[in-house]
């Protein structure tokens, strides 16, 4: 619970520079991480996606527009609080994640595609979720619920889900 990871950027000279933190004291006091073996470019934001609930040091990070273009996403793994980063996904889609309690991991994205890496590979393997909604956002409340925010319009040519939040409780 005194875990805090904080990420953002900083311009200087025209140069974007990615910035990430840690504090160990729920926020009292930060050490900065280390961001090699991120994968970014120069329009590139590194997120936090989230955190393991069984170890804080297990820490997720996506890393937005990695070659420059508006839509291609990747997901990060660290071990040991930061210091250093593995890659575990990348797509050439704008992704979003969700590290659940449980330890799995899921990752979509707004063409009704969505990935599963269940625990404890923390990663290493995935494997497709069939018949995934177009998502746009993910959560989980503390019942292991997982919501997601969806496509609920559409033009006439496009596939629309039909509601704006959707839940499932076994991600099927």
């Amino acid at each position: 619970p005194q875990r805090v990871y904080v990420t953002g950027f900083r311009v200087e000279l025209g140069v974007r520079e990615l910035k990430a933190f840690r504090s160990t004291d729920g926020g009292a006091t930060y050490q900065p991480m280390s961001t090699s073996g991120l994968v970014a470019s120069p329009s590139s934001a590194m997120l936090i996606a989230g955190v393991s609930a069984q170890d804080p040091d297990l820490v997720y990070a996506r890393v937005t527009f990695q070659d420059n273009a508006p839509n291609n996403d990747a997901l990060f793994r660290s071990t040991d609080a930061g210091a250093t980063w593995t890659p575990i996904f990348a797509h050439a889609t704008s992704v979003t994640a969700l590290v659940r309690q449980n330890g799995d991991l899921v990752v979509a994205n707004r063409y009704a595609e969505a990935w599963i890496s269940r625990a404890p590979s923390h990663g290493a393997a995935w494997e497709p979720l069939a018949g995934a909604p177009h998502i746009n956002c993910l959560a989980e409340n503390s019942a292991g619920a997982v919501y997601a925010c969806t496509q609920n319009y559409a033009p006439s040519d496009e596939t629309r889900d039909d509601a704006g939040i959707m839940t499932s409780t076994d991600l099927a």
